[in-house]
């Protein structure tokens, strides 16, 4: 469920990002400007978008070692090697989902309202997850009143304890680093981001409802280095960007009734996205790649476990 949770928090995020990716050509003539980025899709219109999350782990190794003062028989320890391999080994899965964006409002001031609503189906589960994110964007391409809610209670809890700049970084950060208004629309021009996000109280509001105020002992800050440059259009007039995203090094560590610890690891995300005439959502691709290392305490042993991850979120129109 914790990892359910953040993993859909962070798929609806690059959505969200998307959505501010405004794109229509400056007014024609001798001193025109170059392009810039703009939503100037009218109230009411709403695109439906296909979501397809495919994750592939790969275990490389699990390591088995007694706690201080603690023994264990080689048939322990095979027993809890065969046990996390077989929770580790193979997890192929494959999730779907619908996004829809809808245009709100627009006011005199150039602000564009907008409402995402987020779906993932659950393998196993009758209902999907669900949840919205509502914003508004000033002309120059900032995020205003940014809130996510849900019908899950769970969801909105978790949701209530973020704190807003948290929740503006990830819905700018997780998807194109395309996604800000304004952004010249010149092919091959090169767009750099380094940013430094703070994770602890972040964690502490996703961990803290599920697993108590004080599970989470120590995050450290995540620095993300974005590359983002703009192809052109395709023959339907969508603005084309591909983007590379690389992240230092993080680990998180859990207290009771979890104790753990985790590190990621070289991790990347190489994606293709586009955005229509008007300013709203194309199709994307984003592949993740990373390293993942867990360590485990049980009542008398630890484990420490490593695998490789990949996934990839798909974005296609209907």
């Amino acid at each position: 469920m914790r990892a359910l949770l953040l993993s859909a928090l962070l798929l609806a995020t690059p959505a969200a990002a998307q959505s501010t990716v405004p794109t229509v050509p400056a007014p024609a003539g001798p001193a025109a400007a170059t392009p810039t980025l703009l939503i100037t899709a009218p109230v009411g219109t709403t695109v439906e978008q296909r979501l397809t999350i495919s994750t592939r782990m790969t275990l490389k190794e699990i390591k088995v070692e007694a706690l201080p003062g603690q023994r264990l028989s080689a048939q322990e320890v095979e027993q809890t090697r065969q046990t996390f391999s077989k929770a580790l080994s193979g997890r192929n899965t494959q999730e779907t989902g619908k996004l829809f964006t809808r245009v709100t409002s627009r006011s005199a001031d150039g602000r564009v309202g907008l409402l995402q609503t987020f779906l993932q189906n659950i393998p196993g589960q009758k209902e999907p997850i669900s949840f919205r994110i509502t914003q508004s964007l000033t002309p120059d391409g900032q995020s205003e009143g940014l809130k996510f809610t849900s019908d899950d209670a769970l969801l909105n809890e978790i949701f209530s304890r973020m704190n807003l700049e948290d929740l503006q970084r990830m819905a700018a950060q997780n998807g194109s680093s395309v996604a800000s208004t304004g952004q010249a629309l010149v092919p091959g021009q090169v767009e750099e981001e380094t940013m430094e996000m703070p994770t602890q109280d972040l964690l502490a509001s996703m961990f803290g409802p599920v697993l108590g105020e004080e599970a989470l002992l120590r995050a450290s800050p995540m620095k993300i280095v974005s590359r983002t440059v703009y192809t052109g259009q395709n023959a339907a007039g969508f603005h084309q960007f591909q983007t590379q995203s690389v992240f230092s090094d993080w680990r998180f560590e859990l207290g009771e009734p979890l104790p753990m610890s985790a590190a990621l690891l070289n991790a990347t995300t190489n994606g293709t996205h586009s955005v229509r005439p008007d300013g709203l959502p194309g199709a994307s691709q984003d592949t993740t790649r990373m390293t993942l290392q867990l360590s485990i305490v049980s009542d008398k042993a630890r484990v420490n476990v490593a695998f490789e991850q990949e996934r990839t979120i798909r974005v296609e129109n209907r």
